[in-house]
């Protein structure tokens, strides 16, 4: 695990840990938020009609989540990249790191799939991306966890639960 800051948003990186690990932690990273998911296990998301009945609806090739007001109504296991708002998010399209090889830290801690020049240019358009968008919280849970946010408290809590030595780092929940 390693970890860092880029102004005001602290992030983290971990190989032991998943987005249910996060949430675990601080669920008031996503209750009550707006959510656009960008990645859901490679597919394209489709919202079932419960969940447009809902306000769930699909913009471009992100689901856009109404505020919910519990995690249970959250289906974690399948929504591999997130961005979290307070307000609701326009339609802007949001690009999907997922499958990129990005990695918040040194090129030499990340996966050798892309040249230090290709990491740099999309560290860049990520960072771009989670400010201009106006985005509170990024969760990616790819081949390891990304997790960036500006919820200072929230950020320390995860950190300190996950350094813990007496914790289990299995990823499970």
């Amino acid at each position: 695990m390693f970890h860092g800051a880029q102004g005001p948003i602290r992030w983290l990186e971990s190989s032991s840990h998943r987005i249910q690990d996060v949430l675990q932690v601080c669920p008031e990273l996503v209750t009550r938020k707006h959510l656009v998911v960008t990645a859901f296990d490679s597919s394209r998301l489709e919202p079932v009609p419960s969940e447009r009945l809902q306000g769930w609806r699909v913009a471009g090739s992100a689901l856009h989540v109404p505020p919910l007001e519990s995690m249970e109504l959250i289906p974690k296991n399948v929504f591999n990249e997130w961005y979290v708002f307070s307000e609701a998010p326009s339609d802007r399209k949001l690009e999907s790191f997922a499958d990129t090889g990005l990695t918040l830290g040194p090129a030499l801690a990340g996966p050798q799939t892309a040249s230090p020049w290709d990491l740099k240019r999309i560290q860049r358009n990520f960072w771009q991306q989670f400010q201009s968008a106006g985005a509170e919280t990024y969760l990616s849970g790819g081949r390891r966890l990304i997790f960036a946010t500006l919820e200072q408290a929230c950020f320390s809590a995860v950190l300190r639960s996950f350094s813990d030595p007496g914790r289990i780092k299995t990823g499970s929940t």
